[in-house]
């Protein structure tokens, strides 16, 4: 059973006060609703449609190399 559409709202809700951190909203659910994905990037995140296949496995990969890059950037550290 697939969770309620409201949980992906909820948590980047939650997760909105965190400025130096890069929240990714991963969710098969944008594909369904696409006001989720709005309401994820509203709120400070970077939505990124979950299919399950190895292409999104290599893709979100680079999503989270990309935002620990940013965060390193940010707090002055090195990450590769």
């Amino acid at each position: 059973m697939p969770r309620p559409p409201t949980s992906v709202a909820a948590r980047a809700a939650s997760q909105e006060r965190r400025p130096s951190a890069q929240i990714i909203m991963f969710s098969h659910q944008f594909y369904e609703n696409q006001e989720l994905a709005a309401t994820a990037a509203e709120k400070g995140c970077l939505p990124v449609y979950k299919t399950y296949d190895d292409a999104c496995a290599r893709n979100l990969l680079v999503t989270v190399k990309w935002a620990a890059n940013r965060v390193s950037a940010q707090t002055g550290g090195s990450r590769s």
